[in-house]
């Protein structure tokens, strides 16, 4: 891995109408001229491809980083069919939490 972290945090939470990633790693961070770029959208070919296949459907995503760490955030509008669906099964349900929520912390390969 670039960063050179040890593992990653990867947390996914679903709502009515979105679905939202984060990936977290506790490496050596991105340089402050590199991350403005890479948020300009003018470095990073990987984080390029990413941002325009994440704006393709509608969504939006951030980078941030220091000396310690970066995380990479995602959020993606659920089309309407499916908030409509969650909504009604809510209705439904009489204990259920509308949001899901999952994280997982794995070691990544050396």
């Amino acid at each position: 891995m670039y960063s050179g972290s040890d593992d990653v945090q990867i947390n996914i939470r679903r709502d009515s109408n979105s679905v939202a990633l984060r990936v977290q790693d506790h490496g050596r961070g991105i340089e402050a001229k590199k991350l403005t770029a890479i948020n300009d959208g003018v470095a990073g070919v990987g984080m390029r491809g990413m941002k325009d296949r994440v704006r393709q459907l509608n969504g939006q995503m951030k980078v941030e980083s220091a000396t310690y760490g970066t995380t990479i955030s995602i959020t993606l509008p659920l089309p309407m069919d499916v908030a409509r669906f969650d909504q009604k099964e809510r209705g439904r349900a009489t204990s259920a939490d509308p949001a899901s929520t999952g994280t997982v912390r794995t070691p990544l390969p050396k």
